[in-house]
């Protein structure tokens, strides 16, 4: 648990969620506030299901005549396979929601950041 915490360290640090200060705020930095929460929230959830699928392949193959542990593995992983899908198809509405109001997806929006940022 203490090395996954490390490896999101970096993540949260340079995350970099809210990017406007004080009086700068407006109606797109609340958006972009939005989208930077949800990449990082899909990024965490990554995370997780990649730790929950190495303990459910070890439920499952360290099974030592213990039948329970085979069943427990496998609703395990398709338990993580069910969230992961609806992790993705909720990333997948809020970019088409985004892309239908603004007119960009999440991808094109933070490009146009970088530019603007660049500026």
């Amino acid at each position: 648990m203490f090395v996954g915490l490390l490896a999101l360290a970096p993540v949260v640090g340079f995350a970099q969620i809210v990017q406007c200060n004080g009086p700068d705020c407006d109606w797109g930095a609340l958006i972009t506030l939005g989208q930077n929460i949800l990449n990082f929230m899909v990024t965490l959830s990554v995370f997780v299901a990649a730790v929950m699928f190495a303990y459910a392949g070890w439920l499952f193959f360290s099974d030592t005549g213990n039948a329970s542990n085979v069943e427990k593995g496998k609703k395990v992983f398709g338990a993580v396979v069910i969230g992961l899908i609806i992790v993705l198809i909720a990333w997948l509405v809020v970019d088409t929601i985004l892309d239908t109001l603004t007119g960009r997806g999440l991808d094109e929006r933070a490009a146009q950041q970088v530019d603007d940022i660049g500026r």
